[in-house]
Order: C-alpha cells, then sequence, then structure tokens
C-alpha cells in the first residue's frame, strides 16, 4: 500500500486506540470489564507500535532507495563534468592547433612563393589548393606572376630589338 494510506490508516488506528484507553478509564465498576478493555486497548498499541515500526522501517528503505539514486546521479553528473573540464580545453587546443596549423601553413606557402618571384623566378606558381581567401590570394599570386613574366619578356624582346637596331644603325654611320 501507498505510504499515504498506510499514515491515513494508522490515524484512524491512534483513534481507535485512544478510544480504548478512555474505556479502560472509564469502565471501573466491572474490574473483569476493565481487564478485558485494557487489553483490548493494549493490543491496540501494540498493533500501532508493530504498524509505526514498519512504516519507518519502509520510509528509511525508500529513503536509502533515493539516497543511492541521488548518489548514483551525483557521481554521473560529477563525471560528465570532469570530463567536460578536461575534455573541452583540449578540443579547444587541438582545434586550434589544426586551425593555425592550416593559416600558417598557408602563409608560408604564400610567403615561399613571393622570395621565389623576388629572387628572379618569374616561372615559380603556387600549385598548392589553398582554401578560403588564402586560395584567393594564391590565385592572384599566380596571375601577378604571369604577367610579370610576360612584362620581362616584352621587355627583354624590346631590348634586343634596340640591341639590334642600334647595331644596325652603328653598321650604317660607319
Amino acid at each position: 500500500a501507498k505510504m499515504s494510506d498506510r499514515i491515513s490508516n494508522l490515524e484512524g488506528d491512534i483513534k481507535d486506540y485512544l478510544h480504548g484507553l478512555s474505556r479502560v478509564y472509564t469502565v471501573k465498576s466491572d474490574r473483569e470489564r476493565q481487564l478485558q478493555e485494557l487489553d483490548n486497548a493494549f493490543t491496540l498499541g501494540n498493533h500501532l507500535v508493530v504498524e509505526v515500526n514498519s512504516i519507518i522501517e519502509a520510509s528509511g528503505d525508500r529513503l536509502s532507495k533515493e539516497a543511492s539514486m541521488a548518489k548514483i546521479n551525483i557521481s554521473i553528473t560529477n563525471f560528465m563534468l570532469v570530463v567536460l573540464v578536461t575534455v573541452g580545453p583540449l578540443f579547444f587546443v587541438i582545434t586550434s592547433f589544426f586551425f593555425m596549423r592550416g593559416v600558417t601553413h598557408s602563409l608560408n606557402v604564400l610567403t615561399n612563393a613571393t622570395r621565389k618571384l623576388k629572387s628572379g623566378k618569374l616561372q615559380y606558381r603556387i600549385s598548392e589548393e589553398l582554401k578560403d581567401e588564402f586560395g584567393e590570394l594564391a590565385s592572384s599570386f599566380n596571375d601577378m606572376a604571369v604577367s610579370l613574366q610576360e612584362q620581362y619578356e616584352r621587355l627583354q624582346q624590346t631590348e634586343r630589338l634596340a640591341a639590334v637596331s642600334y647595331t644596325h644603325l652603328r653598321a650604317h654611320e660607319t
């Protein structure tokens, strides 16, 4: 039975017990009847003690089970917090590392390409696929390198034509 039903029944039993005690004190004329009422009150009292002990035991068992469940829930929550506190920052560090590595790699590729172009290797192109804005920058770098190479080749051709013209003019002057 539910605990609330048992407590309600206990209230009724207590009223019966109090009524029985009252009868023990009011029935004074007949000694045998007084003993019978006393015996009835004693029986009701023992029943109440047994019932109260039973309710206390059931409540203790229930509280023990609920306390055990609460401990388990606390342990699970504690474990989850430890995991989040440890794994969360670790995940952040690893993610940051890979992000920074990608950015650093892209910057290194672009810087290396710029140095090669600066040293005169106008045929150098960035062949690696870079992502996001770095990919756009690499494409623009390659376009600029093509343009510089074409300008340089035109300049060399113009210099050769000028040298040939100059030699030709000098040859006609003499």
